[in-house]
């Protein structure tokens, strides 16, 4: 579900909603950070930020692949206007799928299925923003070129 609401927020505004890259694993596309930071909390690591994470949601460990729920309201002021309604309309379109549907759903994306494909004998592959556009109904007419002059700005100015 965040892959899709990111994916919409990039398509129409030119930034995902996380900031978070994308990488195409077995079960679907998977926010990087994101997932390292849940995997951290299901392992008890202790970082930053870490207790308050575990006070806000509540975690179900008792079934194959935990599971994980918001215990409090997020912080609305953390998100723009855009995002929230990105997400609103990405709960709206598939909040009631199954997690087959979901599956079926993003494995049939070409930025899923490109990066997939290009993974070799690795488990997982990067995906790539541009690819988030092909085929998409939801795509801004600009918002592409300006993710592609975006990104050859940070190449430019990435500190090595």
């Amino acid at each position: 579900m965040l892959f899709l609401a990111d994916k919409l927020h990039l398509v129409r505004y030119g930034r995902t909603i996380t900031g978070d890259d994308y990488w195409a694993l077995p079960h679907g596309p998977a926010p990087t950070t994101v997932l390292n930071v849940l995997d951290a909390v299901l392992r008890g690591s202790v970082f930053p930020g870490s207790r308050a994470l575990l006070s806000a949601i509540e975690i179900d460990d008792t079934v194959k692949h935990p599971r994980i729920r918001a215990t409090q309201e997020p912080d609305w002021d953390c998100l723009s206007k855009s995002d929230i309604e990105a997400l609103d309309l990405t709960l709206e379109r598939y909040g009631r799928s199954s997690f087959k549907k979901l599956w079926k759903l993003t494995h049939s994306m070409s930025a899923y299925k490109n990066a997939w494909d290009q993974r070799g004998t690795r488990r997982s592959s990067p995906m790539s923003f541009e690819d988030f556009f092909d085929g998409d109904h939801d795509v801004v007419d600009g918002v592409l070129e300006e993710v592609r002059e975006d990104s050859e700005t940070r190449e430019a100015f990435a500190v090595s």
